[in-house]
């Protein structure tokens, strides 16, 4: 009867893993072995002791294997051999999580990636940048690697892009799978922008204007006001509108805004400043009254036609032409 055997006669198999089988029979006789899996031929003969090696073992590898042996030109044929059962197991997978889990990151902040493995323990972590090539936290001052977290202090643009991780440990298994790619994004800090409506230019007194400033509308941002160096409104979350009614002298000077993400520690750069110019509204004076008033006399006396019909007429509106002032 032939014996059948494996090593190393771990079970389960996991994927990617190497299994040998061994088939003999009477080791004084010079046999050609045959192997079959599930009553399929497996592989082709040799004499003496013959190993199957599986390398890489995947799911197609699982199943019953035995073998038999055959003297050639004796036409003498073993009872086969005792089965065996490979089942090939997945790897358990890597996860990468995000803490904090803020997008988009802006330059200068801090983040760190954690990979798990939930399957077994005393797992340390592969990390891997952009298409699977291995990330070198050494070779960086902001990057560092402690367990299983992956730190980027005061990042940027060079931190962008897609991260992978894989669980390493000393027994069986001895990888993971590499988990899912997490994308950072990491942008520049954005310039706060602000608008006045109405844009009338100068502004006068008593008429009323509106500032409006906003960052990054994908963010929540809160904004804060200033004026000539001066603190000058509460802050607001969203757009943040500052209406000036009743414009006065006061209310006349440069004004500009920032944004800030609180918890975050994110100042955004602040916006342009606009000045604000209130003007007088504009008066006629008494010195343009004379004026009119001469002007007008002569305008009638010039129209007028002597010996007309209308000179009464006329006389009465000279008579009677005034300011009132």
């Amino acid at each position: 009867m032939a014996s059948n055997d494996a090593e190393p006669k771990w079970r389960p198999l996991y994927h990617g893993e190497t299994v040998t089988l061994k088939c003999e029979v009477d080791r004084y006789s010079n046999w050609t072995y045959f192997w079959y899996t599930e009553q399929r031929h497996r592989a082709t003969s040799l004499t003496k002791e013959y190993n199957v090696t599986i390398s890489g073992a995947a799911g197609s590898d699982q199943g019953q294997y035995w073998c038999e042996g055959r003297l050639e030109g004796r036409n003498v044929t073993s009872q086969r051999s005792d089965s065996i059962t490979l089942t090939a197991a997945a790897l358990p997978k890597a996860t990468v999580t995000v803490e904090p889990k803020w997008l988009p990151l802006y330059t200068g902040e801090t983040v760190t990636l954690k990979c798990g493995v939930d399957s077994y323990s005393n797992w340390s972590s592969l990390w891997f940048k952009g298409q699977l090539k291995k990330a070198q936290a050494e070779t960086a001052d902001n990057l560092s690697v402690s367990g299983d977290r992956y730190t980027i202090t005061a990042a940027a643009g060079a931190d962008q892009g897609q991260y992978w991780c894989a669980g390493l440990r000393d027994s069986r298994p001895r990888s993971s799978q590499h988990s899912a790619p997490v994308t950072l994004i990491i942008k520049e800090m954005p310039k706060a922008s602000l608008t006045v409506e109405p844009k009338w230019r100068p502004l006068y007194h008593g008429e009323t204007v509106t500032l409006k400033c906003e960052v990054d509308p994908y963010s929540n941002w809160t904004y804060f006001w200033y004026t000539e160096q001066r603190h000058r409104a509460t802050s607001l979350t969203k757009e943040f509108n500052v209406n000036i009614s009743g414009a006065a002298g006061s209310d006349q000077g440069q004004y500009w805004c920032e944004g800030r993400l609180e918890g975050r520690n994110v100042t955004s750069l602040h916006s342009d400043s606009i000045t604000l110019t209130v003007a007088d509204r504009l008066v006629f004076g008494l010195g343009a009254a004379p004026f009119l008033l001469v002007t007008i006399i002569l305008c009638v006396k010039c129209c007028r036609k002597p010996g007309s019909s209308n000179e009464a007429a006329v006389r009465y509106t000279e008579e009677n032409v005034e300011f009132h002032l």
